[in-house]
């Protein structure tokens, strides 16, 4: 007989603590909880008992704690088996697969001693409920692991607001750049915003400037404590990352500027050094967010020279000497990788297109920044085909993707953008056409974040 809270015999004891229901003997017992949980997969651990001259059957039922438990999966059931003295306090567990990633789940462990004709479930605080309950009255919960590379999209609202979150998340693209207003007035996706249409947080763009301001006229702090993206650049950063992390968490990945190195226009001198005098005060304001480092390779100087990585300079090099807190201070890095894929990864001087992306990451790491090992791709795309051309838009996303998922350092690629834009976007890489409707690369995209759980 089992010995637990209760003194009541039961016929079959799984531990979730399955409780027989009313229709069945009290029972009592523990879980011993979930394991080896991933993305997509997890093992759910239990204890049973199945007393002499019972036959029992078990199974796990588990499903999103967002979700009704009409929604639910259940595992195959497992028996019936003959109890004996030797099927007391037996271990149990199943392995499921196909989850969603960064889920949290409600599982129960339901048994049954007739061979399956009656059946009850619970959870790990003993209290008994029936199998179809809903919410049953007890139940445990995991969540699974973040996705090990984020396949998400820009300007997720831009355009059709709730309608264009719905096909996002309809085509399991559901995580977006987040944003706020630059100066200028554009204005992008506030987290709160992406959050409240149904949509996750990939990363957030914060403390960016007009791409037409160089970084040399941009007033870290002036002591007013009023934020401004030009006059106190600080108090205009840290307001936006108070933001951020109220709204998306503490770790949410913040994006401190958008191709830092290219603030001023055409002919304008990369400053590596301000933009690294920028980004240290922030992370001194705000010590403990997750802030990502604009990045980029060899550059020319104002004198015609090139500063080069190969001799220990280019953006990140002089930034980190100007500015040797960097090492640490710096979370991650940012990069966009545009550029060709055929017929091999294209790369100029170390400092665009995909094949500059494994140079900068090992000159960074040889450099010793210590957070060198986080990449995230905030903006990757390439051109809709014209009529004839078959789905050269598609097959480049799969293939682009493939190679930057092989480093192990990549944490998230992100389509740049959801639709066609001219005054942004006139290589016209959006994913979906004017009317809404989806383009190949959608399916592309997809089937990319399936494989990573989303």
């Amino acid at each position: 007989m089992w010995k637990g809270r209760r003194r009541s015999r039961c016929g079959l004891v799984f531990g979730l603590l399955v409780g027989c229901a009313l229709l069945l003997a009290a029972c009592a017992g523990k879980t011993t909880g979930a394991a080896e949980v991933t993305a997509t997969s997890a093992t759910l651990h239990s204890i049973g008992t199945c007393d002499p001259g019972q036959r029992c059957s078990w199974y796990w039922e588990y499903w999103p704690a967002t979700g009704s438990r009409s929604s639910s999966a259940r595992t195959s059931v497992h028996g019936p088996i003959t109890g004996s003295a030797s099927t007391r306090h037996v271990a149990l567990s199943a392995t499921i697969t196909g989850l969603a990633a960064n889920t949290q789940y409600r599982w129960v462990f339901c048994g049954s001693p007739s061979g399956g004709q009656v059946w009850a479930c619970a959870g790990p605080n003993g209290r008994m409920g029936s199998a179809s309950a809903d919410p049953p009255g007890d139940y445990a919960t995991f969540t699974t692991a973040p996705p090990k590379v984020v396949i998400g999209m820009n300007s997720c609202l831009g355009y059709a607001g709730g309608t264009q979150a719905g096909l996002l998340t309809s085509h399991h693209i559901g995580y977006c750049r987040a944003g706020y207003e630059e100066h200028g007035g554009a204005v992008s996706e506030t987290p709160a915003k992406l959050i409240a249409n149904g949509l996750k947080v990939a990363t957030v763009l914060i403390g960016n400037t007009d791409d037409s301001v160089p970084l040399s006229q941009i007033t870290i702090r002036d002591g007013t404590g009023a934020p401004d993206p030009i006059r106190n650049w600080l108090a205009y950063a840290v307001a936006q990352v108070d933001d951020a992390t109220s709204n998306a968490g503490a770790d949410v990945p913040l994006e401190v500027g958008n191709e830092m190195y290219l603030k001023g226009g055409p002919g304008a001198v990369a400053n590596p050094v301000k933009y690294g005098q920028m980004f240290a005060g922030l992370a001194a304001a705000r010590p403990n967010a997750n802030l990502l480092f604009s990045s980029s390779g060899d550059y020319q100087r104002a004198d015609g020279s090139w500063s080069q990585q190969a001799s220990g300079g280019g953006w990140l090099g002089d930034a980190l000497a100007a500015v040797p807190s960097l090492a640490s201070r710096v979370k991650g890095f940012v990069n966009h990788p545009y550029g060709d894929m055929k017929p091999q990864p294209r790369h100029s001087g170390n400092s665009w297109g995909p094949g500059a992306l494994p140079a900068q990451h090992d000159f960074a790491a040889s450099l010793g920044y210590q957070h060198a090992d986080s990449w995230y791709l905030t903006e990757y795309g390439s051109s809709y085909p014209t009529a004839g051309d078959g789905d050269p838009q598609a097959t480049d996303a799969r293939t682009a993707y493939s190679y930057f998922e092989s480093f192990p350092y990549v944490k998230a690629i992100l389509w740049f953008q959801f639709r066609d834009y001219d005054g942004m976007d006139p290589a016209h890489s959006g994913a979906f056409n004017d009317d809404n409707s989806p383009r190949p690369v959608v399916g592309a995209l997809q089937e990319l974040a399936a494989a990573q759980g989303q």
